[in-house]
């Protein structure tokens, strides 16, 4: 399978600087995430800010009260 690619929102991007930093999706996002990718924790992605700039990155974790996902960098961002 491919990796996705996620536009993220610049309030996101800022604050997904290093590897190992986390943020929680929307909702709306987090359900196109899961229903129609189907995309599941520790699947990888491909963070982008919109601008060509992109980083590595993976589903952690799927929360089981609202369904909300988490991504995590695995990678800096770089330019494309």
């Amino acid at each position: 399978m491919r990796e996705q690619r996620l536009i993220l929102s610049p309030d996101l991007v800022t604050v997904l600087r290093d590897p190992g930093d986390r943020v929680l999706l929307d909702v709306g996002e987090s359900r196109r995430l899961r229903l129609v990718l189907r995309l599941r924790p520790g699947d990888q992605v491909i963070a982008a800010d919109g601008k060509g700039a992109e980083a590595d990155a993976r589903i952690a974790t799927i929360r089981k009260d609202d369904g909300r996902v988490e991504i995590e960098m695995r990678g800096p961002w770089r330019e494309r």
